[in-house]
């Protein structure tokens, strides 16, 4: 009787513990499993991330080297402009006529779609001038022949010496949206500028 009690109760005892054993496998195996399925996806966000990152670096450099450009043909006109018969425009030192007027200016492109063009040059045809203001507020000459234009990611806005005239703006004028034009080409040069201007 006793003997037949130790047994059971030795039996009891390895089937609790071998059931604790193969729990403990078990749990190790889904361990070991979710430790590999974590690994792995830490290694698709590593490389995601890898990619993001090389992805913004060549859009930062694509668009640096759009802005350089850009810089680049606005500050070699500026310094020194020709047209026509108008001969040379210097701004370096701006003086404004004493009839402009300053207006909070804001753009859009032929489509009415809102464009953020950094740096607008001020043509005073009358005045023969040119004058460069960054983004908010220009100063035109109402009543006169003015026109506005830009370049942004080699595209070159511009509004015209007739469209300027059709605005019809006054001067209690405070701020105006310009609908601008567009060239039909990309601009890559001094030149290429001095050609469409010369057209308008």
């Amino acid at each position: 009787m006793y003997e037949e009690a130790l047994q059971n109760r030795l039996l009891v005892e390895k089937q609790a513990t071998d059931s604790i054993n193969s729990n403990n496998k078990q749990l190790l195996e889904k361990m070991n499993a979710a430790r590999i399925e974590n690994d792995r996806i830490n290694a698709l966000i590593i490389e995601r991330n890898k990619n993001l990152r090389e992805q913004w670096q060549q859009n930062a450099d694509k668009m640096r080297e759009k802005y350089i450009k850009d810089f680049s043909l606005n500050g070699e006109i500026m310094r020194s402009f020709a047209i026509n018969n108008f001969g040379v425009w210097n701004c370096d030192h701006p003086q404004y006529p004493n009839y402009e007027i300053p207006i909070l200016a804001s753009y859009t492109d032929s489509t009415n779609v809102p464009v953020n063009l950094g740096n607008i040059a001020v043509v005073y045809k009358g005045f023969n001038g040119i004058t460069q203001f960054a983004a908010g507020a220009i100063r035109v000459i109402p009543d006169q022949e003015n026109m506005l234009w830009s370049i942004m990611d080699g595209s070159f806005y511009y509004f015209s010496y007739t469209d300027f005239k059709s605005a019809g703006i006054t001067r209690g004028q405070q701020s105006f949206v310009f609908r601008m034009r567009t060239a039909g080409q990309q601009i890559s040069s001094y030149e290429e500028i001095r050609k469409l201007v010369e057209k308008l």
